[in-house]
């Protein structure tokens, strides 16, 4: 599943146990409100990626003024 995934250049799945089982959770973009809270960032880096895929890219002055 992870090399298809990568293939296709979206994420890898989120691999869980669960109930005796596993689920495969597909995502569609991690770059999403939804899931960057998921990841062991701050509130000011997550705002940054979302700028960032917004437009395109970021610098310091505006990395600042994040708030």
């Amino acid at each position: 599943m992870v090399e298809v995934c990568r293939q296709y250049g979206i994420p890898d799945p989120v691999i869980e146990e669960e109930q005796g089982g596993i689920s495969a959770t597909f995502l569609e973009a991690i770059y999403k409100k939804k899931y960057l809270p998921t990841l062991d960032i701050n509130d000011r880096q997550i705002k940054a990626v979302l700028y960032i895929k917004k437009h395109g890219r970021i610098n310091n002055t505006k990395y600042q003024e994040l708030k």
